[in-house]
């Protein structure tokens, strides 16, 4: 198991409340281990990159909900990643 993850500097750098992060990171530990034992083998994903997928296809839903067509949703899920590639 992995260690835990300072969930107020993710809280910050994705400008959400701290129990939304503690909530993805159960999510994830959930995803691994299930993983795990479906898979035989460790899902090659940290929790920073799972984050950042996480709010890449909120992006992208949030764009198709208010009417975007593909290019628009395609733009927003891409977008997300430019802004936390650095991070």
């Amino acid at each position: 198991m992995q260690t835990t993850p300072d969930f107020s500097s993710f809280a910050e750098c994705f400008d959400v409340r701290e129990s939304v992060i503690e909530n993805l990171f159960e999510e994830y530990e959930r995803e691994v281990e299930a993983f795990r034992e479906v898979e035989a083998f460790d899902l090659d994903l940290n929790f920073f990159e799972y984050l950042v997928e996480e709010f890449a296809q909120a992006s992208y839903m949030i764009a198709a909900l208010s009417g975007g067509d593909a290019v628009d949703c395609l733009e927003a899920y891409d977008q997300t990643f430019k802004v936390y590639e650095n991070d």
